[in-house]
């Protein structure tokens, strides 16, 4: 499966040390998920080096999948969706996902016990994604698309060169964002 290397991820932590007036709330993507064998394996440095998730709060592969964070003064609430797969694939295989049942059903629970409105993040662009039913038979385009308390979705992973802004369902919002890297 190939390994993740730590020192990519002490860099990461450093680089965002001096950032303290904004919440940082990460997701996983393709480059940063890849041949990791569990949720909770050693290798998976992203619950040891990102703000928003660590060994306290990601105790099984529930909280890993989907996860509610209330950020800011407005204690805005912020569901972060980890799609993936353990054993994960390398990261070409993981250029396009599909969204479980499962997922979707945990992404469902959290907007419903939210206490505001919430805005969904994920890697994943939902035009790079095939999405299974939730046990109530909505796709995952519907559950973000159509949910009146669900504010956006924000994305990235296809690097577009500027904010691409997309409507789903009764005009609900994904916006996918450029890689910083590429447009500071």
């Amino acid at each position: 499966y190939g390994d993740q290397f730590e020192e990519n991820w002490n860099i990461y932590q450093h680089e965002i040390s001096n950032i303290s007036n904004i919440p940082i709330v990460e997701v996983g993507g393709n480059h940063d998920m890849f041949g990791i064998k569990s949720v909770l394996s050693q290798k998976n440095y992203m619950i040891d080096y990102s703000r928003a998730f660590n060994r306290s709060n990601t105790l099984s592969e529930k909280d890993f999948l989907v996860h509610s964070f209330l950020v800011g003064r407005s204690k805005t609430n912020v569901i972060a969706v980890n799609p993936y797969e353990f054993p994960s694939p390398h990261p070409p295989l993981l250029f396009f996902m599909q969204y479980s049942t499962q997922t979707l059903d945990l992404l469902s629970s959290e907007i419903r016990k939210s206490p505001s409105k919430s805005i969904v993040i994920s890697h994943y662009p939902i035009g790079t994604m095939h999405s299974k039913r939730s046990s109530a038979g909505f796709k995952f385009s519907e559950i973000i698309g159509s949910q009146s308390s669900v504010l956006a979705y924000l994305t990235g992973h296809t690097h577009p060169k500027n904010l691409d802004v997309l409507h789903h369902g009764k005009g609900n919002l994904e916006i996918i964002g450029p890689a910083s890297f590429q447009r500071s």
